[in-house]
């Protein structure tokens, strides 16, 4: 025999306890399993010291069935001694308005309602019918459409949202997550109560549906007679693999924002990691820009860090591209145009650019530091300082016979438009010096026999 209705729940509130007199919103469609979980709580209140109330929301959809069935609940929830609300929403019409599946538009607004009675209340949490069987359900469609670790996790027993419906994070929790429909059936019958039958579920166009009603009977039947308990399981082990991996990203250094619409992270930093672990830096950083993190957002970005793509197009106007050392998500036409900027190099000393920051001092090292953003010059005793590029810039290159052109540098270098314009230039005597990370003018090099030396260290932005 399987786990029970109330074995679930007292199983759930052992492990994630709930505080005494808090309320509980139990989310009520009337079929067997929102109503094994309504009795079932309404059981329990006494033992664990919480409050209840039920919540019903109408679609719109069979207005003469609906209308019968809130007639049902409201006597039901009188008879638990619990409070009811019920709320009315077309969602036809708000699937059309927003584009969206009749299932996806459904499930949306219960949820907000359910948010906005949980705010309106000072709700605990919210608890929903979701059994065994969903969950198996849940990971075989997952599966087919294709997903990682973190969609194999299924359905969370418990989890904190932040809903816009809500001025407080509200807490959503499945008690009953470990229990059989047909366990859900044989509790509603032994109690004489006569679930209602929501004739949707029968709609084989939906992909669930005939997940229901065809592929797990067939696997049940041919395969394994436990293949529902066994996906449950599989959800089970897989989530707690994926909090463990989650908890060692959450570890890594975070995305920095520039701007609210430019994101970068350094390139090596996140090349360093595990495959595993860079899959979840790019999928946490793609959230921040409001990314979708599907396989093939989160490999484009990862092949813009290997190198093997260049710029890579995401949706809204996002692009992932390299950036001298960062790899970063720019929102596309958000960047506003680099004024031009000449200022003098502070030595020693801190001097602050569009593109970045120069650290200058007076040093007596030798030789090519191994930081491409850090140079050793010869001190050619004019005055130093700083400015963007402008039309007709040259440098010789150490160890080239002749002087190019700094826009063709930097083109043959691949550096981003929206870089070259910030790239802070180092002069003396009003010649370049050095190209930050690209090059130094023949003219500085050092010589084991050069007087003056000058340390520059540039940290762009």
């Amino acid at each position: 025999m399987g786990t029970t209705v109330e074995e679930s729940i007292r199983a759930h509130f052992e492990r994630y306890p709930v505080p005494n007199q808090s309320l509980i919103i139990a989310a009520v469609s009337g079929g067997q399993d929102s109503l094994a979980l309504l009795v079932g709580l309404a059981g329990l209140r006494g033992e664990f010291g919480f409050t209840l109330r039920a919540a019903h929301l109408q679609h719109g959809q069979r207005p003469e069935e609906s209308a019968r069935e809130v007639v049902q609940l409201r006597k039901w929830c009188r008879d638990m001694d619990a409070e009811f609300d019920v709320g009315r929403i077309d969602v036809p019409a708000l699937a059309k308005e927003r584009g969206e599946s009749l299932e996806m538009a459904g499930r949306t607004a219960r949820y907000e309602f359910f948010y906005r009675l949980a705010a309106e209340h000072a709700a605990w949490g919210i608890a929903t019918g979701h059994t065994l069987d969903d969950q198996a359900e849940t990971v075989l469609l997952r599966v087919i459409s294709g997903t990682g670790l973190s969609g194999l996790s299924g359905i969370a027993p418990e989890r904190v949202v932040e809903p816009p419906e809500s001025p407080v994070p509200v807490r959503l929790f499945r008690p009953i997550l470990q229990v059989t429909r047909a366990e859900t059936g044989r509790f509603c019958a032994e109690r004489g109560l006569t679930p209602f039958v929501d004739s949707t579920n029968e709609n084989s166009r939906y992909p669930r549906n005939r997940i229901r009603a065809v592929l797990l009977p067939l696997l049940e039947r041919e395969f394994n007679p436990s293949i529902r308990e066994a996906l449950a399981r599989l959800a089970e082990l897989a989530a707690g693999d994926n909090d463990v991996l989650e908890r060692i990203a959450r570890g890594t250094p975070d995305i920095e924002a520039c701007s609210e619409n430019r994101w970068r992270v350094d390139r090596d930093e996140l090349a360093g990691f595990p495959l595993a672990l860079q899959r979840r830096i790019v999928r946490r950083w793609l959230t921040q820009a409001g990314i979708d993190i599907g396989y093939g957002n989160v490999e484009g970005v990862l092949a813009v860090c290997e190198g093997t793509r260049g710029i890579v197009h995401l949706e809204g106007g996002v692009e992932a591209r390299l950036e001298g050392v960062y790899l970063t998500l720019v929102r596309h036409g958000a960047e506003t145009p680099v004024p031009s900027f000449e200022l003098p190099l502070t030595i020693p000393g801190v001097t602050e650019t569009p593109g970045g920051r120069l650290t200058a001092e007076s040093t007596d090292m030798r030789g090519v530091p191994s930081d491409p953003h850090t140079a050793i010059l010869a001190n050619g005793g004019e005055p130093w300082s700083v400015r963007n590029r402008r039309n007709g810039d040259r440098i010789r290159p150490i160890g080239l016979d002749g002087s190019r052109k700094v826009a063709d540098i930097l083109t043959d270098r691949k550096v981003p438009l929206s870089v070259r314009d910030s790239l802070p230039l180092v002069l003396c005597g009003g010649r370049i010096a050095w190209i930050p990370g690209i090059a130094v003018d023949e003219a500085f090099r050092v010589e084991p026999d050069t007087p003056e030396v000058l340390r520059v260290k540039f940290e762009p932005r």
